[in-house]
């Protein structure tokens, strides 16, 4: 880009509406532009963030064995947060067969981070959400 068309993108970038934005789990925030800061805690991500934990304390009533599943990749996770190249937990990590875990990508729980002919690799979609549900029950 050139110089010129910057400076005009700076003029024109304090008149920009604010932005509402939604992820997968429905949480919503609202961004300001020209603050240049998000504000996280709006009534509407509040709202997102119990229905999150609601939906995943509702699944694990309904399929109970996968609560170690889960505990045993949230301390995989955060065991492995420090690590750069972090790719995620396998499921012989959470001694679980791999069959099993599709359920947790299917519900949103988890998600594929990266697939390879030899491993399939998963990272937990809200660490926070489901560190919550299981310091509950």
């Amino acid at each position: 880009m050139q110089p010129k068309t910057v400076l005009r993108l700076l003029e024109v970038l304090p008149s920009l509406p604010p932005i509402w934005h939604h992820n997968v789990f429905g949480q919503s925030w609202y961004n300001d532009l020209r603050a240049g800061k998000a504000d996280p805690l709006t009534g509407a991500t509040v709202q997102a963030l119990e229905a999150t934990e609601n939906r995943l304390a509702y699944f694990l009533e309904r399929f109970p064995e996968y609560r170690k599943t889960l505990r045993l990749a949230l301390t995989h996770e955060e065991s492995g947060r420090e690590a750069r190249s972090y790719q995620g937990w396998q499921w012989h990590d959470v001694e679980t067969h791999p069959t099993k875990l599709i359920r947790l990508v299917t519900e949103g729980i988890s998600r594929i981070s990266l697939r390879t002919r030899q491993a399939t690799s998963y990272i937990l979609r809200d660490r926070d959400a489901v560190k919550r549900v299981l310091a509950r029950s």
